[in-house]
């Protein structure tokens, strides 16, 4: 069965990031900004990381290194199940409520301020 789980997920998230990575629109060169930044370590791709992940209660944190726009919670085969905006432009810490979810593995697809978007996996206990 968990064999089963691993190669659906598998194919919904390559399914699923086909389409966000033709979405993403390339950096421009010669842009950089003096300062720390995360994505300069990261090629350049926006980069935001959940914090506990595993999630044992209802809250997530999450670190990212640019300003996010949304964040979608999906489940296993895709369909959203909660949108979450960022209203305030706080990009380096922002936290999530999450609703009732039963125990299991779950995507987070992150929009950043740029339309860039990643999809990261979010597992709850």
């Amino acid at each position: 069965m968990k064999k089963i789980l691993k190669k659906l997920f598998s194919i919904v998230l390559l399914s699923f990031c086909s389409g966000c990575v033709s979405a993403q629109t390339p950096v421009p060169e010669n842009t950089s900004e003096p300062g720390f930044d995360i994505s300069n370590q990261n090629g350049g791709r926006p980069y935001a990381e959940f914090y506990p992940n595993p999630v044992t209660g209802n809250i997530v944190k999450i670190k990212s290194c640019k300003a996010i726009k949304t964040v979608e919670i999906l489940n296993i085969i895709g369909k959203c199940i909660q949108l979450v905006s960022n209203t305030y432009n706080i990009y380096d810490d922002m936290t999530i409520v999450l609703q009732d979810y039963e125990p299991g593995m779950y995507l987070a697809k992150i929009t950043f301020e740029d339309d860039r978007t990643i999809v990261k996996k979010l597992v709850i206990k």
